[in-house]
């Protein structure tokens, strides 16, 4: 995902199962003025549509807050389909790649990688 503009609010988009969570997310980031949600998806399918709309749009967000027990795609496949589009890859070998960085790296979750990311100066939050 592209790093926030200098100046402007990060863009999410919210992906969630449940109608209620996903306005009660809305309404709880509309609080802070740096954050703006540009998207909402009901599953894993829709999530991944809305990205690539948003990125042919110039609004591709930030962050997706995406929960991950969603039908009848859950954020898991959602996450691993996307990763392989973007290298041009099966999905197979994308899951393969992300366990073996977990293992190398002794983490358990992609959320510890992703944190493990920052720590390093490799992600946007670093820059």
């Amino acid at each position: 995902m592209s790093a926030p503009p200098a100046n402007g609010p990060i863009r999410v988009l919210v992906a969630d199962d449940h109608r209620v969570v996903r306005a009660g997310l809305r309404t709880f980031l509309a609080t802070t003025e740096d954050i703006r949600v540009v998207g909402e998806a009901s599953d894993g399918s829709q999530t991944l549509t809305q990205l690539h709309a948003l990125h042919k749009s110039g609004e591709a967000p930030d962050v997706v807050l995406m929960d991950l027990l969603m039908s009848p795609m859950d954020g898991i496949e959602a996450a691993n389909k996307d990763i392989a589009a973007e290298l041009s890859i099966s999905e197979r070998t994308a899951r393969t790649h992300v366990s073996s960085i977990l293992t190398k790296l002794r983490l358990t979750s992609r959320t510890q990688a992703a944190l493990w990311a920052v720590r390093e100066g490799l992600g946007p939050a670093a820059q």
